[in-house]
Order: structure tokens, then sequence, then C-alpha cells
């Protein structure tokens, strides 16, 4: 069956046409995800409940890539309309693949995890969240100094991801210019638009 996983991903990214298609868990997909400990019992969100969005991309160095989000079935389709307009406009994402959460570049949608200092699950766990270029994005959280003369001490995450701090400097895979398609299509709450923390990279549905 993985053989045959991978014969669908290659002919996908091979195929010469751009690719946006929503398919259900199938019980090997699922057994995939737990197998590489992306959902465990106590995951607020039954794994029927996602779909697995496969969509063309442009890379950073301008190449067409085929990259996957799970996603909460009700964002299915107006996931795929906002990446559709985003391969359009030719936006760079750097990564996009759905297993691959340990990679601080890449863009994902659903995570089983809580919320950050949090005992309640992020909304990522219900598939109803996109980070998107993570690095480019930073979350941006101010800590208070214990000294009054200094200024307040940020953190970043990424961590290198301090060199996008200022947002007036456009620089390549900012989300800025997007925003609105996003909001347009239902995420209509963007981390962007918080006094603290400043989550350039998180959209999420209400």
């Amino acid at each position: 069956m993985k053989i045959f996983l991978i014969f669908i991903f290659l002919f996908i990214s091979f195929s010469g046409k751009a690719i946006f298609k929503s398919l259900p868990l199938s019980s090997e997909i699922q057994s995939q995800i737990i197998a590489n400990k992306l959902w465990e019992k106590g995951c607020p969100l039954p794994l029927s409940q996602l779909r697995l969005l496969y969509m063309s991309y442009f890379d950073f160095n301008g190449k067409i890539r085929t990259g996957s989000l799970l996603v909460h079935h009700s964002l299915a389709t107006s996931t795929l309309h906002i990446f559709q307009e985003l391969y359009r406009q030719k936006f760079p994402i750097e990564k996009m693949d759905y297993l691959d959460l340990k990679n601080l570049r890449n863009t994902i949608a659903f995570n089983c995890r809580k919320k950050v200092a949090r005992e309640s699950f992020s909304l990522h766990s219900y598939g109803l969240a996109i980070d998107i270029n993570p690095m480019q994005n930073p979350y941006i959280r101010r800590l208070p100094s214990s000294f009054t003369q200094l200024p307040p001490f940020l953190e970043f995450f990424p961590p290198e991801s301090f060199k996008f701090q200022d947002r007036q400097q456009k620089q390549i895979g900012m989300i800025e210019p997007y925003v609105s398609l996003f909001k347009k299509h239902g995420f209509s709450i963007w981390g962007g638009d918080w006094t603290n923390p400043k989550d350039y990279m998180h959209f999420q549905s209400k």
C-alpha cells in the first residue's frame, strides 16, 4: 500500500497539471497518521472528520510542487479555493507536507496539540487552523522585562524568524497581501491582528 501511495504522489507531482483535490481518509492513511504520532487516543476530533488535500504550489525557487494538508471536512472546499488563488498568483510556499510537523518551515493545518501554555486543545487539533510559511510569518510574544528601563523581551517562533520581525520590509513568503483572501473563504481570524502575541502565520475559522 505504501508503494501505491508513493505512486499516486509521484503521478500528481509530475503529471504536468496543477492539482487541487480533497480526499476522505482511507484506513491506510489513518494508520499512517497514527503510526507517525499525529493523532492518538484523547485527540478531540475523529480522523473521519478530516480531509486530505493535495494542492499544487510554487516553492521559493519558482518550481511547482505538490503539497498536502489535513483540514476539517467543513473547510476542505474553501481551503482548496484559497490555495488555487495562491497558486494562480504564484505566491511561494517553502514546504507543505501534512506528515512533517517537526519541520519549522512547513505549512500545516491539522496538528493534535494543546494551546501554548494552556491545557485546552488548539484549533489545529480540529483541523480548523492553518499555519503558513512559519519562518517568514513568525509567532512573536512580548515578555515583560524585570528592569523598567529596558524594553520588553521578544520571543520568536521559529527562533530564527526574528529577521522577519519588521513587517514593513516586504520579503518573499510574507502573507500580508493575502490576509483578505483567507478571511473571504472562512478563515476569519488572523493572528497578525492580535496584540500579544502576534501570530503572523496563523489563520483560523471561528
